[in-house]
């Protein structure tokens, strides 16, 4: 390996280590935003949150699939026992 090469994949091993931490601060937004979304009737924001392709997956309880499924739920009556 030339030393170009290695300061190469330094610099993209470091690039990589500062991308990961962004990336999670990110990804933790974003499951923060549920939350309050869903609790104050904004289906389409919570919906707005998944991935078309996204599947939520409460075993036994409740499976949402993509944002139609979010957005059906959240939007859902709700029912007491």
């Amino acid at each position: 390996m030339t030393e170009t090469e290695e300061l190469r994949a330094t610099a993209e091993l470091l690039a990589a280590k500062v991308h990961a931490p962004e990336d999670q601060v990110e990804i933790m937004q974003l499951v923060a935003q549920y939350g309050p979304a869903v609790d104050s009737g904004s289906g389409e924001a919570a919906a707005d949150l998944w991935a078309e392709d996204g599947v939520f997956d409460a075993v036994p309880h409740l499976r949402m699939e993509g944002r139609k499924g979010v957005l059906g739920w959240s939007t859902a009556p709700v029912t007491r026992a």
